[in-house]
């Protein structure tokens, strides 16, 4: 069994770069007990996101979001934030975000909206994966 977590940051958010050393840290710590990240960069070039990826030694997988800028206008016509706003999130830019897939089950989803902490996800994986 395993529980993968969608995170969505952009480059120049603040808190994503606090995320990072999160992100990270539980990558490498629980990957193998079943942790699965998938970190999706969003409103900002393919560019300066990997700078950002790098900067932190971030190894999941990747990928890019709807936008390579940080645009308004387009940010309201993606299907990211059309998503966001459908679960109440009235953050601008709702960037960090997390999907938690429970159960291996795309109906048994988690949502936190904002920073993401260690003992969230140990909770999850102790719950989910039967670790202790």
């Amino acid at each position: 069994m395993t529980l993968p977590i969608l995170s969505f940051f952009a480059e120049w958010c603040p808190n994503c770069h606090f995320d990072a050393n999160t992100i990270k840290k539980m990558f490498s710590n629980y990957n193998a007990m079943g942790l699965k990240t998938v970190l999706i960069m969003d409103y900002s070039t393919i560019e300066k996101s990997m700078v950002f990826v790098k900067k932190y030694g971030l190894k999941m997988p990747l990928f890019f979001g709807e936008l390579d800028e940080k645009n308004e206008e387009k940010r309201n016509r993606t299907q990211f934030y059309q998503f966001r706003k459908l679960l109440g999130d009235d953050r601008g830019w709702g960037t960090p975000f997390h999907i938690i897939i429970k159960d291996g089950n795309i109906n048994r989803v988690g949502i936190i909206m904002g920073e993401i902490k260690e003992n969230q996800i140990l909770e999850l994986l102790t719950e989910t994966l039967c670790i202790d």
